[in-house]
């Protein structure tokens, strides 16, 4: 998986917004690949929508 600088450059360019904190948290190294489970997104995006 693309390095955070990656994600961040990507996420500009499609949207104008870095979302920082987003690609941080999934990007943890302990909690990463449980974090892009693609079965759990919806689960793990929640505490994203609240903000």
């Amino acid at each position: 998986m693309p390095d955070v600088a990656i994600h961040i450059q990507s996420s500009v360019k499609r949207t104008g917004k870095e979302y920082r904190e987003v690609h941080e948290w999934i990007d943890n190294p302990p909690t990463k690949y449980e974090r892009h489970d693609f079965s759990k997104v919806l689960e793990n995006a929640g505490m994203f929508t609240e903000k």
